[in-house]
């Protein structure tokens, strides 16, 4: 994302869930997602639920004072709001590559080409509950492949897309019904990584 675009969320700019107009890069309004995480927490989504976990983590002995819900409403709201503004800028200019250059906006692909932003986000929009976005990115899944010789980094490989993957369908078990389909990209990725092993 453009640094000059990427400013910290002000206090008046987290009031725009109490009726502002401040407007989210990539064109969806600050009122629509703040409807939707209000309308998140009502149900009680993923978000709310890993929000009311901390909450309740007893800290009781220490020294740490435990946070009120506001506070920790406040910062789940700056967390999703900074995420999906980090995420339309990528989605907008280089959906599918491995990350976007900040001051040009142009798709840079440094880790091999693999996807290593989409498939690094997966289970971080699964666990928020950012359900449309999750879609983009599941559906741009599909068309990434593994089954080519490429020279990559071994241990970038294995902890983002391999660890991505892995990541993103163990929440899918969890969300239901269970991804096969990212599973079954982690096994194919996993097999063309294998040959490293046997390395001297």
């Amino acid at each position: 994302v453009d640094e000059s675009n990427n400013k910290e969320l002000d206090k008046e700019q987290i009031e725009t869930r109490r009726g502002g107009e401040a407007e989210v890069e990539g064109g969806r309004e600050g009122d629509e997602i703040e409807m939707e995480i209000e309308m998140e927490i009502e149900t009680g989504t993923n978000w709310d639920k890993v929000w009311n976990a901390i909450a309740e983590i007893d800290i009781s002995g220490s020294s740490i004072e435990a946070e009120s819900d506001e506070i920790l409403s406040e910062k789940s709201y700056r967390i999703k709001s900074s995420f999906l503004h980090a995420w339309h800028g990528y989605a907008k200019h280089a959906l599918g590559h491995d990350e976007i250059h900040p001051v040009s906006d142009l798709p840079g692909d440094s880790w091999g080409g693999l996807g290593a932003t989409l498939i690094d986000s997966l289970d971080s929009m699964m666990i928020m509950g950012i359900i449309d976005e999750f879609k983009q990115a599941r559906d741009k899944l599909e068309s990434i492949n593994f089954e080519i010789d490429l020279q990559v980094s071994f241990f970038e490989t294995t902890i983002r897309h391999l660890g991505g993957l892995i990541g993103a369908y163990e929440m899918s078990k969890l969300l239901s019904p269970k991804d096969d389909f990212i599973l079954s990209q982690a096994i194919s990725l996993a097999d063309h990584l294998l040959p490293a092993f046997s390395t001297k």
